[in-house]
């Protein structure tokens, strides 16, 4: 499984999208991601995410649990309602 996710036709057609308030988090893990070859967009706020964020493009988000202002529950509700 592992060998899948790392090949490069896959990551050039996918976004991995980090939604988490903690810059400490946040900034290690897109350099990891990116040094592994994924494309990687961070939101620092969730509202900021769903604004901005283009998901005609495939791809995962990693969503912080406990962000300030929106539950992951409201959140989650908004991507399957848009």
């Amino acid at each position: 499984m592992s060998e899948f996710l790392d090949t490069p036709e896959l990551q050039d057609k996918v976004i991995v999208r980090l939604v988490d308030d903690d810059k400490d988090f946040l900034r290690p893990m897109k350099l990891m991601l990116e040094m592994m070859g994924w494309k990687v967009r961070d939101f620092s706020l969730a509202q900021d995410f769903l604004q901005e964020e283009n998901f005609k493009v495939p791809g995962c988000i990693v969503l912080d649990m406990r962000m300030p202002r929106r539950t992951p529950e409201s959140t989650n509700n908004y991507l399957l309602t848009h």
